[in-house]
């Protein structure tokens, strides 16, 4: 159970830094190098694609978290990040 957690911790730690580096980035590169324009990192199916894996998998590395360390608070303010990347994504 120990390592679940750790590796599920990891994964949306990673996921998540992923999916900030490309918030922040992406949009300087396209207007720096219009030729990033034409990747596929544009395509909606890659934005669906990490809603769909960065918000299931950090709400399980939360609550195993949040269980383990009886820090309650840290789960609402996890989930209010997440419903941040949920609201820029709609």
């Amino acid at each position: 159970m120990r390592n679940l957690q750790l590796l599920t911790d990891k994964v949306a730690i990673g996921l998540s830094a992923a999916c900030a580096m490309h918030c922040l980035i992406f949009p300087l590169l396209v207007i720096w190098l219009p030729a990033f324009a034409v990747l596929p990192l544009a395509d909606e199916a890659f934005h669906v694609w990490m809603v769909v894996v960065v918000i299931p998998t950090s709400i399980y590395a939360l609550t195993l978290g949040c269980k383990q360390h009886k820090r309650y608070q840290l789960l609402n303010l996890g989930l209010l990040g997440l419903s941040y990347c949920g609201y820029c994504f709609w």
